[in-house]
């Protein structure tokens, strides 16, 4: 069991679901790097209902990247996660906690900012004609 220290104050950064838009990802960041999904399962269920937690890992080494996302099954879940969570110690490391934009992990590359898109792409361009 992992041993979790909440902090001892609300933060009261996140008073109102209304402000968040109705989210029910957190993005957690400063995870502790051999800490297991099942373990964050354990910690972010102390708040609510998880439906799912994703680790982020290195593509190249297979390494824990010290961040992931959790969601819960609705946004007062998510709300209270943000409230109680945020700061809270694990193995000698304080949580990080925000809302996570739906949109940000969920699209690939030509999103917004990223290659590609309409008459984009990488390197080069229309080439030829005559």
């Amino acid at each position: 069991t992992t041993k979790t220290r909440l902090p001892s104050r609300s933060l009261g950064k996140y008073p109102q679901v209304s402000n968040m838009g109705g989210g029910t990802t957190v993005f957690v960041g400063n995870i502790p790097y051999d800490t297991t999904e099942d373990q964050l399962k354990e910690i972010f269920g102390q708040v609510g209902n998880v439906t799912s937690i994703r680790l982020v890992y290195d593509r190249s080494t297979g390494k824990p990247q010290g961040y992931g996302f959790c969601e819960f099954e609705d946004p007062e879940m998510a709300a209270s996660a943000l409230r109680n969570l945020n700061g809270a110690d694990i193995q000698g490391r304080k949580l990080r906690l925000d809302l996570a934009d739906n949109d940000t992990h969920n699209s690939g590359p030509g999103g917004v900012g990223g290659p590609g898109g309409p008459g984009g792409g990488m390197g080069g361009g229309g080439g030829g004609g005559g």
